[in-house]
């Protein structure tokens, strides 16, 4: 346990707590420099993987179930998503000309939240079916926007462009389709 302790704080000069991330469930570290993200074995801190992002990484972010993990680069307003299980898989979000703000995972990890830059719209995608869904105008990119406990239903703060109350979205995102 001690030798635990010592290869991690070996990693701490090294990386920023935006830089290095553990997995929800405590097995895996995902370290990113410039544009690498290296997944290690957090016991033994033996490399598991290594994903090569489009430009530098500037947020990282795991699924629940630390199957998937998610890199920010906002820079170029894209999000590049990685599977822990089919290393061969992944998935980019370019959210084209509105830019990116902020990503997320939804809580079923099986969603992304791409928060535009400027606030214009929160684009919820999933990544088992490629659809789309559009949260317009959301108040933050990083707050505004949260979960019920059982993650089925979203409440969304908007900018005050009318008198409207705080949206409720049901359900938090598409399910996947059956099949």
């Amino acid at each position: 346990m001690e030798e635990d302790g010592a290869a991690l704080e070996a990693l701490s000069p090294v990386f920023s707590a935006e830089r290095v991330r553990a997995s929800p469930h405590s097995l895996y570290l995902a370290v990113s420099s410039s544009y690498r993200l290296t997944v290690l074995d957090a016991k033994t801190l033996r490399m598991l993987h290594l994903f090569s992002c489009m430009d530098a990484i500037e947020h990282i972010e795991w699924s629940c179930d630390s199957k998937f993990i998610v890199c920010g680069i906002f820079a170029r307003g894209l999000a590049q998503v990685w599977s822990t299980e089919r290393p061969e898989w992944h998935c980019t979000v370019d959210e084209g000309p509105v830019g990116l703000a902020h990503v997320r995972f939804s809580p079923d990890g099986r969603h992304l939240l791409a928060t535009a830059d400027f606030n214009v719209r929160i684009t919820v995608w999933s990544l088992m079916d490629r659809s789309v869904y559009y949260i317009r105008f959301p108040k933050f990119p990083r707050a505004g926007l949260c979960f019920s406990p059982d993650g089925r239903c979203t409440a969304s703060a908007a900018h005050p462009t009318s008198s409207r109350p705080p949206r409720i979205i049901l359900p938090s995102a598409p399910s996947p389709r059956a099949g």
